[in-house]
């Protein structure tokens, strides 16, 4: 529960005459909230539509009940030339943008807002949006409200470190501009008085004239001059295509768990580790890289590779057949949680937005051995090569580095003998300097703990539940003795670590994902106002449209800023038609009897 102690208005809308809303809000999420209060402090008057019982439930739930507001990552000053303008553009200027309308999604915005903005599904069109309404404006508005922001290692929370306190300062401003909610009402289908119209341009100089009546599920028929979607709802969004003209994109759950093969997680279960997760296609078809497989988790735009560029010894992905070589969709460190169904955790949810089932997700435990290996860097007065292993005239690292081929790609340890990766093609990882080094450093703890069992020839490095696993994908007996690990063993152990393979089974179920991706395509919509481009009178907000991102605050940003844009552009969009008509600009949430 919050602490507001009065509720916003809840007005019986059953009887209301045609048009007593200028813009009618589908959805109570904080897309449509903010849509709301951009358009109420514009002066109109606005209906919001909810099929739940309260406003913003997914509020309450993100960021494990903190609201990661944002993330300073999402940052405008980046971008050169990329200036906040107000989202409230003239019918001249919407014309005028209708007549410079191009299909790539961004007319006039610099490829250096993509760059900025890349981790983002649909980067260019995110862009046009997030290069005006960035985290500085968010924090703004938010202090403006009360609401008290702090960042946390680039993602901002409430000071509160409670949703709540976002929920609370959110229903105070409904009430306060007099925002009238219809909740516990589904939308089922939304009417325009103009026509789809095949021409952009037309559409644009109609938009003054269209109205909108929305159906619900309890008969009733709401009436409005402009319309906001901001539903996740995929029924409500799939009934909008007859409005759109254009195909819709399939919706699919991402930021959420991968469920994977389980056996080799045997014993893991509820296991946290760091490590380095990286995705590769089972795929290498054209239509995967390009991202046009409609099934298909990936979006091109948001593959990471600042890792991969970073890495001095760049990570191996050869394979002896070019035309056959995997896709590395995703490579990124963090904290995992080993669940009995496969993977979960941060950095498994942001992977899970580039894989699809039959992918091959690989963990990289190598870097919990940094300071045995000598990469330690941050403690003080570290020699560096004076902790370098130092070794034999034919050590273990170089005979395997010696066994990697003309192709200069090692075979990698199969989570399974019916696993064979790639069709059996050989593919790597990991790097193989970074792997002679791994190898080498086992076979001194191997002769160091040559009476011991090799279930604790990882103790002190990683837990022992791990530490089992990976000796059974490397096929070794945990109880076998130290002194007889071979130089073969000790090959697979090796892989075992920086590359221990699972298969991407399935994609999260919807009830575990964070965000849907798919529903409007941002074709549909200028990215300057969130209109759509045929269908007069209509705009677009939050997750109903065809764009994502990863965690740490960039969803619940982008809902905030389109949610706000589209709010502002309809307000805009009803004050022209209404002075058009001879009306003076209402009252926010002024009644009418």
């Amino acid at each position: 529960m919050t602490g507001v102690a009065a509720s916003p208005i809840i007005r019986d809308v059953k009887n209301c005459a045609p048009h007593s809303y200028d813009v009618i809000v589908v959805g109570a999420g904080p897309a449509g909230v903010m849509a709301a209060l951009a358009a109420s402090a514009a002066g109109c008057r606005v209906l919001i539509v909810e099929k739940k019982p309260r406003v913003g439930g997914n509020i309450m739930a993100s960021g494990n009940g903190r609201c990661n507001l944002s993330n300073t990552g999402i940052d405008a000053a980046a971008v050169p030339d990329c200036e906040q303008h107000s989202p409230r553009l003239s019918l001249p200027a919407m014309q005028k943008i209708a007549r410079q309308a191009r299909n790539d999604g961004a007319p006039g915005i610099r490829a250096a807002a993509t760059d900025t903005f890349s981790c983002y599904h649909n980067a260019q069109f995110a862009a046009s949006v997030l290069g005006r309404f960035d985290w500085p404006w968010l924090w703004r508005l938010f202090s403006s409200w009360g609401l008290a922001c702090v960042a946390d290692d680039g993602w901002v929370f409430p000071a509160s470190r409670f949703a709540g306190s976002v929920l609370d300062v959110l229903l105070r401003q409904l009430q306060q501009q007099q925002v009238d909610l219809l909740l516990d009402t589904e939308a089922t289908a939304l009417h325009t008085s103009v026509p789809q119209n095949d021409s952009v341009a037309s559409a644009v100089a109609d938009a003054d004239a269209a109205s909108f009546v929305l159906q619900t599920s309890s008969g009733d028929e709401l009436h409005a001059a402009k319309a906001i979607v901001a539903s996740g709802s995929a029924a409500f969004i799939s009934s909008l295509q007859p409005l759109l003209g254009v195909p819709l994109r399939p919706m699919l759950p991402i930021l959420g768990p991968l469920h994977t093969n389980t056996e080799p997680l045997r014993g893991l279960d509820g296991l946290r580790v760091r490590c380095r997760v990286r995705v590769m296609a089972a795929s290498s078809s054209k239509a995967r890289h390009c991202g046009l497989d409609p099934q298909s988790f990936m979006s091109p735009t948001a593959v990471n590779v600042r890792h991969i560029a970073s890495q001095s010894d760049a990570t191996v992905l050869a394979t002896p057949s070019p035309s056959a070589a995997p896709l590395l969709l995703f490579d990124e460190p963090g904290e995992l949680l080993f669940r009995s169904f496969g993977l979960s955790g941060v950095v498994v949810f942001n992977a899970s937005r580039q894989t699809r089932p039959g992918d091959i997700v690989s963990l990289d435990f190598s870097e919990n051995f940094a300071s045995l290996l000598g990469k330690c860097r941050s403690m003080p007065n570290f020699d560096v090569a004076a902790a370098e292993p130092q070794p034999s005239s034919c050590s273990v690292g170089q005979k395997i580095a010696g066994q990697a081929g003309n192709d200069g790609v090692l075979a990698s340890v199969g989570t399974s003998p019916a696993d064979q990766r790639f069709t059996g093609q050989a593919v790597l990882a990991i790097g193989r300097s970074e792997l002679s080094e791994l190898a080498e450093m086992l076979h001194q703890r191997a002769r160091q703990y040559a009476d011991q069992p090799l279930s604790t020839l990882l103790d002190g490095c990683l837990r022992r539940p791990l530490a089992l696993a990976l000796l059974r994908a490397a096929g070794l007996d945990h109880q076998s003795l130290g002194q007889s690990l071979s130089s073969d063993g000790l090959q697979r152990l090796a892989l075992a670590i920086g590359d221990f393979r699972l298969t991407v089974r399935g994609a999260p179920p919807s009830q575990q994902a964070q965000v849907m991706r798919g529903g409007l395509p941002v074709a549909a919509f200028f990215p300057e106002t969130l209109a759509a481009r045929r269908c007069p009178g209509l705009f677009a907000a939050g997750e109903c449209l065809d764009v994502d991102g990863p965690c740490g605050g960039y969803n619940l940003h982008w809902a905030w800023a389109s949610g706000w844009l589209a709010g502002g552009a309809a307000a805009k969009l009803a004050g022209v038609a209404a002075a058009k008509n001879g009306i003076q600009p209402s009252t926010p949430g002024k009644r009418i009897d």
